[in-house]
């Protein structure tokens, strides 16, 4: 499974089946606009922005805990540092994206 974790605060764009976003005003009503979404996914608001690698690492733990099955997960909104690397390092492969990154499983 495909997972997003969005730290943007005025996300626009498709993702999906699972999807966690920052609580915003926008992205609270794009979430509750989307269809056909995993029912493990959320909207969370214990991040404040700017947000903090610490709260990167603790959101993706997080997901992984909910979506036993992922396969990747993409971070949007944040950039891969290398902090980053090294709390995430034994998660899988990582790989920089366009406004992000992503974990995919080795």
């Amino acid at each position: 499974m495909e997972v997003a974790i969005i730290f943007e605060p005025n996300f626009v764009g498709e993702v999906g089946p699972a999807v966690w976003i920052i609580n915003t005003p926008t992205n609270r009503t794009w979430f509750e606009n989307q269809r056909g979404l995993d029912p493990g996914s959320a909207v969370f608001s214990n991040v404040e922005i700017p947000v903090a690698d610490e709260d990167v690492v603790q959101t993706i733990w997080t997901a992984q805990e909910h979506h036993f099955d992922w396969k990747s997960i993409r971070v949007y909104g944040h950039a891969l540092s290398s902090n980053l690397r090294l709390q995430l390092g034994d998660e899988g492969v990582l790989t920089p994206a366009q406004n992000g990154f992503i974990v995919s499983r080795n």
